[in-house]
Protein backbone atom coordinates (compact mmCIF):
# COMPACT_ATOMS: atom_id res chain seq x y z
CA UNK A 1 0.00 0.00 0.00
CA UNK A 2 2.90 2.36 0.92
CA UNK A 3 4.32 1.40 -2.77
CA UNK A 4 1.26 2.86 -4.28
CA UNK A 5 1.24 6.00 -2.29
CA UNK A 6 5.15 6.49 -3.53
CA UNK A 7 4.48 5.57 -6.73
CA UNK A 8 1.60 8.41 -7.09
CA UNK A 9 3.86 10.89 -5.54
CA UNK A 10 6.33 10.34 -8.02
CA UNK A 11 3.97 11.37 -10.73
CA UNK A 12 3.47 14.55 -9.26
CA UNK A 13 7.48 14.80 -9.46
CA UNK A 14 6.94 13.71 -13.10
CA UNK A 15 4.83 16.10 -14.87
CA UNK A 16 6.65 19.39 -14.46
CA UNK A 17 9.62 17.86 -16.35
CA UNK A 18 7.61 17.37 -19.39
CA UNK A 19 8.52 20.34 -21.49
CA UNK A 20 5.19 21.47 -23.38
CA UNK A 21 4.51 21.30 -26.58
CA UNK A 22 1.48 22.74 -27.87
CA UNK A 23 -1.86 21.11 -28.58
CA UNK A 24 -2.97 19.63 -32.00
CA UNK A 25 -6.46 21.41 -32.34
CA UNK A 26 -6.44 21.46 -35.83
CA UNK A 27 -10.28 21.17 -37.72
CA UNK A 28 -9.13 18.44 -40.30
CA UNK A 29 -7.23 16.13 -37.43
CA UNK A 30 -4.79 14.11 -37.64
CA UNK A 31 -4.72 11.36 -34.85
CA UNK A 32 -2.04 9.19 -36.32
CA UNK A 33 0.39 9.67 -39.15
CA UNK A 34 -0.31 9.39 -42.63
CA UNK A 35 -2.59 6.47 -41.93
CA UNK A 36 -5.32 7.71 -39.67
CA UNK A 37 -6.70 11.25 -40.60
CA UNK A 38 -10.68 12.09 -40.23
CA UNK A 39 -11.79 13.23 -43.72
CA UNK A 40 -14.42 16.30 -42.95
CA UNK A 41 -16.38 18.79 -45.21
CA UNK A 42 -14.74 21.22 -46.71
CA UNK A 43 -17.13 22.77 -49.13
CA UNK A 44 -19.55 25.93 -49.31
CA UNK A 45 -21.62 25.80 -45.56
CA UNK A 46 -25.16 26.67 -46.10
CA UNK A 47 -25.86 26.49 -42.24
CA UNK A 48 -24.14 27.93 -39.64
CA UNK A 49 -24.31 26.60 -35.85
CA UNK A 50 -21.83 27.91 -33.21
CA UNK A 51 -19.87 25.64 -31.03
CA UNK A 52 -22.28 25.80 -28.03
CA UNK A 53 -25.19 24.97 -30.00
CA UNK A 54 -23.51 21.95 -30.80
CA UNK A 55 -22.56 21.49 -27.78
CA UNK A 56 -26.06 21.41 -27.04
CA UNK A 57 -26.67 19.01 -29.18
CA UNK A 58 -24.77 16.27 -26.46
CA UNK A 59 -26.52 18.09 -23.55
CA UNK A 60 -30.11 16.83 -25.22
CA UNK A 61 -28.82 13.53 -26.01
CA UNK A 62 -27.77 13.64 -21.68
CA UNK A 63 -30.97 15.07 -20.95
CA UNK A 64 -32.87 12.52 -22.08
CA UNK A 65 -30.54 9.72 -20.81
CA UNK A 66 -30.91 10.40 -17.27
CA UNK A 67 -34.58 10.70 -17.45
CA UNK A 68 -35.38 7.49 -18.92
CA UNK A 69 -31.90 5.72 -20.32
CA UNK A 70 -32.12 6.94 -23.75
CA UNK A 71 -31.86 10.61 -25.57
CA UNK A 72 -32.73 11.75 -28.75
CA UNK A 73 -31.88 14.39 -30.52
CA UNK A 74 -34.94 15.93 -33.79
CA UNK A 75 -34.44 12.64 -35.64
CA UNK A 76 -30.95 12.49 -35.95
CA UNK A 77 -28.80 11.44 -32.68
CA UNK A 78 -29.69 8.78 -30.31
CA UNK A 79 -27.86 8.03 -27.23
CA UNK A 80 -28.22 4.64 -24.94
CA UNK A 81 -27.24 3.76 -21.47
CA UNK A 82 -25.88 -0.09 -20.93
CA UNK A 83 -25.97 -0.44 -17.18
CA UNK A 84 -26.63 -3.91 -16.27
CA UNK A 85 -25.95 -6.10 -13.28
CA UNK A 86 -21.51 -6.49 -13.93
CA UNK A 87 -21.73 -10.09 -13.60
CA UNK A 88 -18.96 -10.47 -15.92
CA UNK A 89 -16.43 -8.12 -14.55
CA UNK A 90 -16.88 -5.91 -17.48
CA UNK A 91 -17.34 -2.14 -18.51
CA UNK A 92 -20.77 -0.44 -18.75
CA UNK A 93 -20.95 2.14 -21.66
CA UNK A 94 -22.92 4.74 -23.32
CA UNK A 95 -23.54 4.54 -26.92
CA UNK A 96 -24.11 7.92 -29.01
CA UNK A 97 -25.50 7.19 -32.14
CA UNK A 98 -25.46 9.35 -35.33
CA UNK A 99 -28.75 8.42 -37.47
CA UNK A 100 -29.44 8.56 -41.13
CA UNK A 101 -30.24 11.79 -41.26
CA UNK A 102 -27.92 13.18 -38.93
CA UNK A 103 -25.77 16.54 -40.47
CA UNK A 104 -22.54 16.21 -38.62
CA UNK A 105 -19.88 16.51 -40.87
CA UNK A 106 -16.49 17.87 -39.38
CA UNK A 107 -14.28 15.78 -36.84
CA UNK A 108 -14.73 18.71 -34.28
CA UNK A 109 -18.16 19.04 -34.25
CA UNK A 110 -18.28 15.01 -33.44
CA UNK A 111 -16.19 15.84 -30.31
CA UNK A 112 -18.17 19.10 -29.52
CA UNK A 113 -21.48 16.76 -29.38
CA UNK A 114 -19.62 14.06 -27.12
CA UNK A 115 -18.28 16.74 -24.91
CA UNK A 116 -21.72 18.48 -24.49
CA UNK A 117 -22.84 15.09 -23.53
CA UNK A 118 -20.09 14.48 -21.37
CA UNK A 119 -21.13 18.07 -20.09
CA UNK A 120 -24.48 17.31 -18.93
CA UNK A 121 -23.76 12.90 -18.60
CA UNK A 122 -21.67 13.04 -16.12
CA UNK A 123 -20.56 16.25 -14.66
CA UNK A 124 -17.30 17.22 -16.30
CA UNK A 125 -16.18 20.69 -16.70
CA UNK A 126 -16.00 21.68 -20.58
CA UNK A 127 -11.90 21.79 -20.75
CA UNK A 128 -12.26 17.96 -19.26
CA UNK A 129 -15.44 16.91 -21.45
CA UNK A 130 -12.99 18.03 -24.32
CA UNK A 131 -10.07 16.39 -23.72
CA UNK A 132 -11.88 13.34 -22.77
CA UNK A 133 -14.31 13.58 -26.11
CA UNK A 134 -10.98 13.85 -28.17
CA UNK A 135 -9.79 10.58 -26.68
CA UNK A 136 -13.02 8.77 -26.98
CA UNK A 137 -13.04 9.82 -30.67
CA UNK A 138 -9.29 8.36 -31.26
CA UNK A 139 -10.09 5.21 -29.39
CA UNK A 140 -13.62 4.71 -31.45
CA UNK A 141 -11.42 5.26 -34.79
CA UNK A 142 -8.89 2.69 -33.91
CA UNK A 143 -11.51 0.23 -33.01
CA UNK A 144 -13.67 0.96 -35.81
CA UNK A 145 -15.91 -2.25 -36.97
CA UNK A 146 -14.16 -4.22 -34.47
CA UNK A 147 -16.21 -6.50 -32.83
CA UNK A 148 -13.68 -7.92 -30.61
CA UNK A 149 -13.90 -5.14 -28.51
CA UNK A 150 -17.20 -5.72 -27.37
CA UNK A 151 -15.50 -8.93 -25.15
CA UNK A 152 -14.71 -5.90 -23.08
CA UNK A 153 -17.99 -4.95 -22.20
CA UNK A 154 -21.34 -6.11 -20.59
CA UNK A 155 -23.58 -8.24 -22.65
CA UNK A 156 -26.32 -6.00 -22.98
CA UNK A 157 -23.93 -3.70 -25.08
CA UNK A 158 -22.86 -6.41 -27.73
CA UNK A 159 -26.70 -7.13 -27.97
CA UNK A 160 -27.53 -3.26 -28.55
CA UNK A 161 -23.94 -2.61 -31.14
CA UNK A 162 -23.60 -3.29 -34.70
CA UNK A 163 -20.58 -4.30 -35.70
CA UNK A 164 -20.53 -2.72 -39.16
CA UNK A 165 -21.13 0.39 -37.07
CA UNK A 166 -19.23 0.21 -33.94
CA UNK A 167 -16.81 3.35 -33.98
CA UNK A 168 -16.24 6.14 -35.83
CA UNK A 169 -14.79 5.59 -40.26
CA UNK A 170 -12.20 8.16 -40.45
CA UNK A 171 -14.50 9.66 -43.30
CA UNK A 172 -17.28 11.85 -42.61
CA UNK A 173 -19.36 10.72 -45.62
CA UNK A 174 -19.58 7.33 -43.49
CA UNK A 175 -21.16 8.91 -40.16
CA UNK A 176 -24.68 9.00 -40.85
CA UNK A 177 -26.16 5.68 -40.51
CA UNK A 178 -22.82 4.23 -39.73
CA UNK A 179 -21.71 5.20 -36.12
CA UNK A 180 -22.33 4.45 -32.61
CA UNK A 181 -19.58 5.51 -30.62
CA UNK A 182 -18.85 3.95 -27.42
CA UNK A 183 -18.22 5.47 -24.41
CA UNK A 184 -16.21 3.12 -21.76
CA UNK A 185 -17.89 3.64 -17.89
CA UNK A 186 -15.87 2.64 -15.06
CA UNK A 187 -16.92 0.38 -12.77
CA UNK A 188 -19.22 2.00 -10.33
CA UNK A 189 -19.26 5.43 -12.40
CA UNK A 190 -20.14 8.38 -10.85
CA UNK A 191 -21.92 11.33 -12.00
CA UNK A 192 -19.71 14.60 -10.86
CA UNK A 193 -16.72 11.95 -11.05
CA UNK A 194 -13.54 12.50 -12.96
CA UNK A 195 -13.27 8.83 -13.40
CA UNK A 196 -16.68 7.99 -14.61
CA UNK A 197 -15.14 7.44 -18.15
CA UNK A 198 -12.49 4.46 -17.82
CA UNK A 199 -9.22 5.71 -17.70
CA UNK A 200 -7.52 2.45 -18.52
CA UNK A 201 -9.44 2.43 -22.14
CA UNK A 202 -8.09 5.98 -22.61
CA UNK A 203 -4.43 4.78 -22.42
CA UNK A 204 -5.18 2.04 -24.79
CA UNK A 205 -1.87 0.99 -26.13
CA UNK A 206 -3.20 1.08 -29.69
CA UNK A 207 -4.52 5.36 -29.39
CA UNK A 208 -0.63 5.88 -28.12
CA UNK A 209 1.10 3.79 -31.07
CA UNK A 210 -0.82 5.40 -32.87
CA UNK A 211 -0.80 9.00 -31.54
CA UNK A 212 2.88 7.96 -31.66
CA UNK A 213 3.60 7.87 -35.39
CA UNK A 214 2.76 11.77 -35.55
CA UNK A 215 5.41 14.03 -36.34
CA UNK A 216 5.18 15.41 -32.67
CA UNK A 217 4.78 11.55 -31.39
CA UNK A 218 1.63 12.77 -29.89
CA UNK A 219 3.27 14.32 -26.79
CA UNK A 220 1.07 17.07 -26.36
CA UNK A 221 -2.28 14.86 -25.83
CA UNK A 222 0.01 12.06 -24.38
CA UNK A 223 1.29 14.47 -22.04
CA UNK A 224 -2.68 16.40 -21.17
CA UNK A 225 -4.00 12.75 -20.72
CA UNK A 226 -1.63 11.93 -17.73
CA UNK A 227 -1.97 14.99 -16.18
CA UNK A 228 -5.98 14.32 -16.40
CA UNK A 229 -5.83 10.76 -15.03
CA UNK A 230 -3.31 11.74 -12.15
CA UNK A 231 -6.21 13.72 -10.65
CA UNK A 232 -8.61 10.82 -11.56
CA UNK A 233 -6.44 9.06 -8.92
CA UNK A 234 -6.49 11.81 -7.03
CA UNK A 235 -9.81 12.08 -6.61
CA UNK A 236 -10.31 8.18 -6.44
CA UNK A 237 -8.07 8.36 -3.23
CA UNK A 238 -10.00 11.04 -1.36
CA UNK A 239 -13.15 9.60 -1.49
CA UNK A 240 -11.65 5.64 -0.56
CA UNK A 241 -9.85 7.71 2.24
CA UNK A 242 -13.45 9.37 3.18
CA UNK A 243 -14.95 5.79 2.87
CA UNK A 244 -12.22 4.35 5.11
CA UNK A 245 -13.00 6.85 8.24
CA UNK A 246 -16.67 5.53 7.59
CA UNK A 247 -15.68 1.73 7.68
CA UNK A 248 -13.93 2.18 11.29
CA UNK A 249 -17.00 4.21 12.64
CA UNK A 250 -19.14 1.47 11.70
CA UNK A 251 -16.30 -1.09 12.75
CA UNK A 252 -16.27 0.48 15.89
CA UNK A 253 -20.28 0.11 15.78
CA UNK A 254 -20.12 -3.83 16.17
CA UNK A 255 -21.03 -5.33 19.21
CA UNK A 256 -18.32 -6.17 21.90
CA UNK A 257 -18.80 -10.27 20.76
CA UNK A 258 -17.52 -9.24 17.12
CA UNK A 259 -14.94 -7.08 17.71
CA UNK A 260 -12.43 -9.13 18.90
CA UNK A 261 -11.73 -10.12 15.46
CA UNK A 262 -11.53 -6.77 14.41
CA UNK A 263 -8.17 -5.85 15.05
CA UNK A 264 -6.34 -8.78 12.91
CA UNK A 265 -8.67 -7.10 9.82
CA UNK A 266 -7.29 -3.74 10.81
CA UNK A 267 -3.16 -4.63 10.82
CA UNK A 268 -4.42 -5.48 7.35
CA UNK A 269 -5.05 -2.31 5.86
CA UNK A 270 -2.97 0.90 6.68
CA UNK A 271 -4.19 3.85 8.11
CA UNK A 272 -6.21 6.07 5.49
CA UNK A 273 -3.01 8.97 5.27
CA UNK A 274 -0.73 6.33 3.60
CA UNK A 275 -2.97 4.99 1.19
CA UNK A 276 -3.25 5.39 -2.36
CA UNK A 277 -7.20 4.28 -2.91
CA UNK A 278 -9.13 3.65 -6.37
CA UNK A 279 -12.32 4.47 -7.94
CA UNK A 280 -16.08 3.90 -6.28
CA UNK A 281 -16.25 0.28 -5.98
CA UNK A 282 -19.16 -1.56 -8.25
CA UNK A 283 -21.47 -1.82 -5.29
CA UNK A 284 -22.07 2.00 -4.99
CA UNK A 285 -22.87 3.73 -8.49
CA UNK A 286 -24.69 6.51 -8.60
CA UNK A 287 -27.83 5.16 -9.80
CA UNK A 288 -28.62 5.50 -13.93
CA UNK A 289 -32.57 6.36 -13.50
CA UNK A 290 -34.11 3.85 -15.64
CA UNK A 291 -31.71 1.06 -15.97
CA UNK A 292 -31.20 -2.32 -14.23
CA UNK A 293 -28.13 -1.44 -13.27
CA UNK A 294 -30.16 0.17 -10.27
CA UNK A 295 -31.09 -2.60 -8.69
CA UNK A 296 -27.18 -2.94 -8.40
CA UNK A 297 -27.05 -0.28 -5.76
CA UNK A 298 -28.07 -0.85 -2.22
CA UNK A 299 -27.46 2.18 -1.12
CA UNK A 300 -24.29 4.32 0.36
CA UNK A 301 -22.09 2.89 3.54
CA UNK A 302 -24.15 5.78 5.40
CA UNK A 303 -27.29 5.02 4.85
CA UNK A 304 -27.29 1.71 5.13
CA UNK A 305 -25.74 2.39 9.09
CA UNK A 306 -28.28 4.91 9.98
CA UNK A 307 -30.91 2.45 9.14
CA UNK A 308 -29.30 -0.58 11.51
CA UNK A 309 -26.68 -1.82 13.25
CA UNK A 310 -23.52 -2.69 10.97
CA UNK A 311 -23.23 -6.79 11.00
CA UNK A 312 -19.56 -8.41 10.72
CA UNK A 313 -20.21 -9.66 7.63
CA UNK A 314 -21.11 -6.32 6.19
CA UNK A 315 -17.94 -4.87 6.98
CA UNK A 316 -15.82 -7.40 6.31
CA UNK A 317 -17.57 -7.14 2.73
CA UNK A 318 -16.90 -3.67 2.51
CA UNK A 319 -13.38 -3.97 3.81
CA UNK A 320 -12.33 -6.67 0.84
CA UNK A 321 -14.51 -3.89 -1.56
CA UNK A 322 -11.87 -1.69 -0.26
CA UNK A 323 -9.00 -3.70 -1.03
CA UNK A 324 -10.06 -4.32 -4.72
CA UNK A 325 -10.26 -0.73 -4.92
CA UNK A 326 -6.49 -0.32 -3.85
CA UNK A 327 -5.58 -3.03 -6.33
CA UNK A 328 -7.46 -1.02 -8.99
CA UNK A 329 -5.19 2.51 -8.11
CA UNK A 330 -2.10 0.63 -8.38
CA UNK A 331 -3.02 -0.94 -11.52
CA UNK A 332 -3.68 2.29 -13.05
CA UNK A 333 -0.37 4.14 -11.48
CA UNK A 334 1.39 1.49 -12.77
CA UNK A 335 -0.27 2.48 -16.26
CA UNK A 336 0.38 6.14 -16.01
CA UNK A 337 4.10 5.69 -14.46
CA UNK A 338 4.30 3.57 -18.13
CA UNK A 339 2.14 6.58 -20.29
CA UNK A 340 5.09 9.39 -18.28
CA UNK A 341 8.06 7.03 -18.99
CA UNK A 342 7.12 6.41 -22.65
CA UNK A 343 6.20 10.46 -23.12
CA UNK A 344 9.30 11.78 -21.71
CA UNK A 345 11.49 9.05 -24.19
CA UNK A 346 9.69 10.74 -26.56
CA UNK A 347 9.83 14.18 -25.78
CA UNK A 348 13.64 13.96 -25.13
CA UNK A 349 13.72 12.66 -28.62
CA UNK A 350 12.29 15.37 -30.60
CA UNK A 351 14.54 17.85 -28.10
CA UNK A 352 17.54 15.27 -29.90
CA UNK A 353 16.14 15.56 -33.15
CA UNK A 354 15.06 19.17 -33.02
CA UNK A 355 11.08 20.51 -34.52
CA UNK A 356 11.46 23.33 -36.21
CA UNK A 357 11.03 26.10 -34.29
CA UNK A 358 8.55 27.78 -37.12
CA UNK A 359 6.58 27.13 -39.63
CA UNK A 360 5.66 28.42 -43.74
CA UNK A 361 1.79 28.17 -43.37
CA UNK A 362 0.53 27.96 -46.79
CA UNK A 363 -2.98 27.55 -47.65
CA UNK A 364 -3.78 25.23 -50.82
CA UNK A 365 -6.93 24.27 -52.88
CA UNK A 366 -8.32 20.93 -52.56
CA UNK A 367 -11.90 21.23 -53.69
CA UNK A 368 -11.91 23.55 -50.80
CA UNK A 369 -9.00 25.49 -49.28
CA UNK A 370 -6.92 23.69 -46.65
CA UNK A 371 -4.00 25.73 -44.49
CA UNK A 372 -1.00 23.26 -44.30
CA UNK A 373 2.50 23.86 -42.37
CA UNK A 374 5.68 23.87 -44.42
CA UNK A 375 9.60 23.50 -42.76
CA UNK A 376 11.68 26.32 -44.10
CA UNK A 377 14.45 24.46 -43.71
CA UNK A 378 13.61 20.97 -45.80
CA UNK A 379 10.46 22.63 -47.74
CA UNK A 380 8.60 19.35 -46.40
CA UNK A 381 5.21 19.53 -44.65
CA UNK A 382 5.41 19.53 -41.24
CA UNK A 383 3.42 16.56 -40.45
CA UNK A 384 -0.18 15.53 -42.08
CA UNK A 385 -2.33 18.17 -40.31
CA UNK A 386 -4.52 20.66 -42.06
CA UNK A 387 -6.80 23.13 -41.21
CA UNK A 388 -9.72 23.64 -43.69
CA UNK A 389 -10.17 27.25 -44.25
CA UNK A 390 -13.09 29.62 -46.11
CA UNK A 391 -10.69 31.17 -48.57
CA UNK A 392 -7.21 32.36 -49.42
CA UNK A 393 -7.64 35.34 -47.03
CA UNK A 394 -5.06 35.91 -44.28
CA UNK A 395 -2.94 37.63 -41.94
CA UNK A 396 0.21 36.62 -40.77
CA UNK A 397 1.99 38.03 -37.73
CA UNK A 398 5.72 36.62 -36.74
CA UNK A 399 4.54 32.61 -36.10
CA UNK A 400 0.72 33.11 -35.97
CA UNK A 401 -2.00 32.89 -39.10
CA UNK A 402 -5.35 34.46 -38.68
CA UNK A 403 -8.09 32.67 -41.19
CA UNK A 404 -11.54 31.84 -41.08
CA UNK A 405 -12.56 28.57 -40.27
CA UNK A 406 -14.49 26.69 -43.37
CA UNK A 407 -16.99 25.02 -41.26
CA UNK A 408 -18.04 27.97 -38.48
CA UNK A 409 -17.08 30.60 -40.05
CA UNK A 410 -14.95 31.84 -37.10
CA UNK A 411 -12.01 33.41 -37.50
CA UNK A 412 -8.58 31.40 -36.32
CA UNK A 413 -5.59 32.08 -34.75
CA UNK A 414 -3.56 29.24 -35.42
CA UNK A 415 0.45 28.04 -34.84
CA UNK A 416 1.90 28.34 -38.15
CA UNK A 417 4.49 25.28 -36.80
CA UNK A 418 1.61 23.12 -35.14
CA UNK A 419 -1.24 23.75 -36.67
CA UNK A 420 -2.81 24.42 -33.49
CA UNK A 421 -5.92 26.82 -32.26
CA UNK A 422 -4.86 29.03 -30.13
CA UNK A 423 -7.77 31.41 -30.28
CA UNK A 424 -10.88 31.53 -31.93
CA UNK A 425 -13.94 34.35 -32.75
CA UNK A 426 -17.49 33.11 -31.49
CA UNK A 427 -18.16 35.86 -33.87
CA UNK A 428 -19.16 34.62 -37.74
CA UNK A 429 -17.02 36.69 -40.49
CA UNK A 430 -18.25 36.91 -44.05
CA UNK A 431 -18.42 34.19 -46.94
CA UNK A 432 -15.15 35.58 -48.63
CA UNK A 433 -14.88 38.20 -46.63
CA UNK A 434 -11.27 39.78 -46.81
CA UNK A 435 -8.99 39.97 -43.70
CA UNK A 436 -7.17 43.01 -43.40
CA UNK A 437 -5.02 43.95 -40.49
CA UNK A 438 -4.64 47.65 -39.05
CA UNK A 439 -2.54 48.89 -35.90
CA UNK A 440 -5.15 47.77 -32.97
CA UNK A 441 -5.98 44.37 -34.83
CA UNK A 442 -7.85 43.31 -37.82
CA UNK A 443 -11.10 44.30 -39.80
CA UNK A 444 -13.38 41.98 -41.97
CA UNK A 445 -16.97 41.72 -42.62
CA UNK A 446 -18.46 40.34 -39.50
CA UNK A 447 -22.72 38.96 -39.05
CA UNK A 448 -24.33 39.80 -36.82
CA UNK A 449 -28.16 38.65 -36.32
CA UNK A 450 -28.35 38.31 -39.85
CA UNK A 451 -26.79 41.51 -41.15
CA UNK A 452 -23.22 42.81 -42.03
CA UNK A 453 -20.71 44.88 -40.30
CA UNK A 454 -17.28 45.81 -40.52
CA UNK A 455 -15.74 44.03 -37.25
CA UNK A 456 -12.71 44.45 -35.60
CA UNK A 457 -10.82 41.44 -34.19
CA UNK A 458 -8.28 41.61 -31.24
CA UNK A 459 -4.64 39.28 -31.42
CA UNK A 460 -6.76 36.85 -29.53
CA UNK A 461 -9.08 36.14 -32.72
CA UNK A 462 -12.25 38.19 -29.88
CA UNK A 463 -14.39 40.41 -31.99
CA UNK A 464 -13.83 43.77 -29.96
CA UNK A 465 -16.06 46.20 -32.18
CA UNK A 466 -18.08 46.77 -35.10
CA UNK A 467 -19.68 49.59 -37.60
CA UNK A 468 -22.94 51.03 -36.73
CA UNK A 469 -23.07 51.10 -40.14
CA UNK A 470 -24.57 47.95 -41.95
CA UNK A 471 -22.19 46.77 -44.87
CA UNK A 472 -23.08 44.49 -48.07
CA UNK A 473 -22.01 40.69 -47.03
CA UNK A 474 -19.48 40.35 -49.79
CA UNK A 475 -18.12 44.11 -49.33
CA UNK A 476 -14.73 44.75 -49.58
CA UNK A 477 -12.92 45.90 -46.62
CA UNK A 478 -10.17 48.91 -47.67
CA UNK A 479 -8.32 51.25 -45.48
CA UNK A 480 -7.53 54.33 -46.87
CA UNK A 481 -5.62 56.89 -44.83
CA UNK A 482 -8.25 57.02 -41.74
CA UNK A 483 -11.17 55.86 -43.50
CA UNK A 484 -12.20 52.37 -44.21
CA UNK A 485 -14.32 52.24 -47.47
CA UNK A 486 -16.73 49.31 -48.20
CA UNK A 487 -19.78 48.72 -50.13
CA UNK A 488 -23.02 49.87 -47.48
CA UNK A 489 -25.94 48.24 -47.26
CA UNK A 490 -28.31 50.31 -49.27
CA UNK A 491 -26.28 49.71 -51.98
CA UNK A 492 -24.40 52.73 -52.44
CA UNK A 493 -19.99 53.46 -51.57
CA UNK A 494 -18.78 55.02 -48.67
CA UNK A 495 -16.38 55.12 -45.76
CA UNK A 496 -16.43 54.52 -42.18
CA UNK A 497 -14.02 56.55 -40.33
CA UNK A 498 -11.38 54.04 -38.95
CA UNK A 499 -11.62 55.57 -35.16
CA UNK A 500 -14.97 54.65 -35.23
CA UNK A 501 -14.32 50.95 -35.27
CA UNK A 502 -10.89 50.72 -33.25
CA UNK A 503 -11.69 53.77 -30.96
CA UNK A 504 -8.81 55.74 -31.84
Amino acid sequence: MVRSLLAIVALVVVVPSLVSIDLDRDELESVSGVDLVFESYTGPVDQFDTAEEIRGIGRALADGVLAGGTGTYAGKYRAQRVLEPNLERAFAADIVEFLPDASVDHIDNVRRILAGYLERAWGYVPSDADLVARFVTLYNAVYRGEGALLERYRSGVARYVVVDRLGLALSFREWPGGTQLIIPLSDGARRMSLGAVEPRELLDPRITARLRERFDRGVPERKELIEFIERVIEESIAESEERLVELDEREAALPAVATDETPAAATETPSPPSEPLATQPESDPEPAVDTPAEAEAPGTPATQSEAAEPEPDEVEAARQEIEEEIAATEELVELVQEAYQETAADQEELIEQGIPSTGVALIIESGGYELVAVNPDSAEQIGVETVAVASRSAVRKDATIFVVSAGSRHLLRIDTRTLEVTGESSAIVAQNSPLVEVDSGILAVVIDDGTAYIGLFDETATLRDRSSAPVMSGSDVVVFGDSVYVHLADGSFGSIPLPDITGR
